[in-house]
C-alpha cells in the first residue's frame, strides 16, 4: 500500500465535521506551497546588471548585526523610580 492509498483510507474514517477543517487545512497548504519565494525578479528588482543572477533574496537573518539592543535594556529606568 502506497503512501497516498493509506493516507486516502485513515481520511474516509474521519467524521464529517473534522474532514470539513481538514480540507480547509489542506487548501491552505496547497495556497502556500505554491507560492514563489521572494526573488529579486517577484520583487520588483531590476536584474539587468547581473549576467548571472541565481541567487535568492535573503530572507531570514539577514538583519545579523544590523541590529542591537543594549546590555541594560531590562534594567530599572532612572524616569520611572518615582512610579516603583
Amino acid at each position: 500500500m502506497t503512501l497516498q492509498e493509506q493516507i486516502i483510507n485513515d481520511i474516509r474514517q474521519l467524521p464529517e465535521n473534522v474532514l470539513q477543517d481538514l480540507n480547509g487545512v489542506v487548501k491552505r497548504f496547497l495556497v502556500l506551497s505554491s507560492k514563489e519565494i521572494s526573488t529579486p525578479k517577484t520583487l520588483g528588482v531590476d536584474t539587468s546588471d547581473y549576467s548571472d543572477f541565481t541567487q535568492r533574496f535573503p530572507l531570514y537573518g539577514c538583519a545579523i548585526d544590523k541590529i542591537w539592543m543594549a546590555d541594560d535594556f531590562d534594567a530599572p529606568m532612572e524616569e520611572m523610580e518615582e512610579y516603583m
